[in-house]
């Protein structure tokens, strides 16, 4: 039986997931097979990925949890300003 969403819950293409985490459709994909990403699937080809899940990952990954180094991804990105902040610099 398909894993609808709640009728609220946003969901996300893959290139859109590949896009926001930095890396190929593929790694999306093989991160799905392996069980980190759990997509909605309407048919075979329309497979969506549900924010609340991104963005508990991406959570994790900024609280220390391991997962991002597990997924082998790139933490979303973030704006030059606000990395050179949490990297100690001033920007100028």
């Amino acid at each position: 039986m398909p894993n609808f969403p709640e009728a609220s819950e946003q969901l996300v293409s893959r290139k859109a997931l590949a896009s926001r985490w930095h890396c190929s459709r593929e790694t999306i994909k093989r991160r799905t097979r392996e069980g980190w990403l759990h997509p909605v699937r309407f048919n075979q080809r329309l497979i969506r990925y549900p924010l609340s899940e991104i963005i508990r990952i991406e959570k994790e990954a900024l609280g220390g949890a391991p997962i991002f180094s597990k997924l082998r991804l790139s933490p979303p990105a973030v704006g030059f300003q606000q990395f050179l902040a949490s990297q100690g610099g001033s920007g100028k």
